[in-house]
């Protein structure tokens, strides 16, 4: 995975936090459709620029979401997200490495019990 991809991959946990933030602290038990609501209000102020640049920055800016920005609730760490997506990916590709060899070492294991099953008749 590229620098750009994980760029975007960090960019969007961090959107989606800040949305389930928001979304939580607004509408938590309410309908799906008010969810969708806070959601597109989000998504409209990210588009005029007023409020942020970035959902992150719109959800926190003050005075748009009350229950997020009081005091009871700590902010989005965007730095602690991009760091977690990385030792995420990386624990990813170590843990497909390691299955990858396991598969390997399955199959050695099976083509050996073959290949032994086949001269079994020529040992005797």
């Amino acid at each position: 995975m590229d620098s750009i991809n994980q760029m975007e991959i960090n960019t969007l946990e961090a959107d989606i936090a800040c949305y389930a933030t928001a979304v939580y602290h607004e509408v938590n038990n309410r309908t799906l459709e008010e969810k969708l609501g806070v959601i597109n209000v989000i998504r409209n102020r990210v588009k005029s620029g007023r409020w942020g640049s970035d959902v992150c920055s719109v959800v926190y800016a003050s005075g748009q979401f009350i229950g997020v920005t009081d005091e009871s609730h700590k902010k989005i760490d965007k730095k602690r997200i991009f760091k977690q997506s990385i030792i995420n990916s990386s624990m990813k590709r170590r843990l497909q490495r390691k299955l990858k060899k396991q598969r390997l070492h399955l199959i050695q294991l099976k083509l050996s019990s073959l290949l032994l099953h086949q001269l079994q008749p020529l040992l005797l």
